[in-house]
């Protein structure tokens, strides 16, 4: 723990020339434990705290996380709102690793279709949390590249099947890895 906390205040205490407002888009990855992998997308809007620490805010859409069971097939669409809190460390004058955690609220959509019919199912929209870590490059002064990797705890706990709440703890996780990459525009 002290080692973390040490860690903290070095990389919070170096002063770079490092600008760490911006504003960007990425296209996104998912791999869910329950679900099929998502492609989406995404806007997020970094602001710069503290020399080393950025407080973001990001939004994503995945139109298509599927589930096909044998008498069913389950579409469920997911929009993340999240926070993060990232501290960065300058590994060269034109690049940074960052690393951070989060937490998120996750709208979602569901279409249910059993046996060539469509079911009255609504589910839960649900609070979540995610790591991630990721690597930023400048190609000039305004404009930079990201990839980061991020892995997602988020449990879908009720959905409402023809009008019953039902609990369904189990097999109904969407926590996963995913990855990002996109362009931030530096201000």
């Amino acid at each position: 723990m002290r080692i973390l906390v040490a860690s903290v205040i070095a990389a919070l205490s170096l002063q770079t020339a490092w600008a760490g407002n911006g504003i960007g888009v990425f296209g996104s990855y998912w791999n869910t434990d329950d679900f099929d992998d998502g492609y989406g997308g995404g806007a997020k809007l970094k602001v710069e705290l503290a020399p080393g620490l950025c407080f973001e805010v990001r939004g994503a859409y995945y139109p298509d996380l599927t589930d096909d069971e044998d008498d069913a097939d389950i579409d469920l669409e997911v929009i993340p709102v999240e926070g993060d809190l990232i501290v960065e460390l300058a590994i060269q004058d034109t690049a940074c690793i960052y690393g951070g955690g989060g937490v998120g609220y996750y709208f979602m959509d569901i279409d249910v279709e059993a046996d060539g019919e469509e079911l009255d199912v609504d589910v839960d929209d649900e609070i979540g949390y995610f790591a991630i870590a990721g690597l930023e490059v400048s190609v000039s002064d305004a404009v930079a590249l990201f990839a980061e990797g991020k892995y997602t705890w988020l449990d879908i706990d009720e959905v409402e099947v023809e009008g019953e709440t039902i609990s369904v703890k189990e097999d109904n996780e969407l926590n996963g890895f995913g990855a990002n990459a996109g362009l931030l525009i530096k201000f």
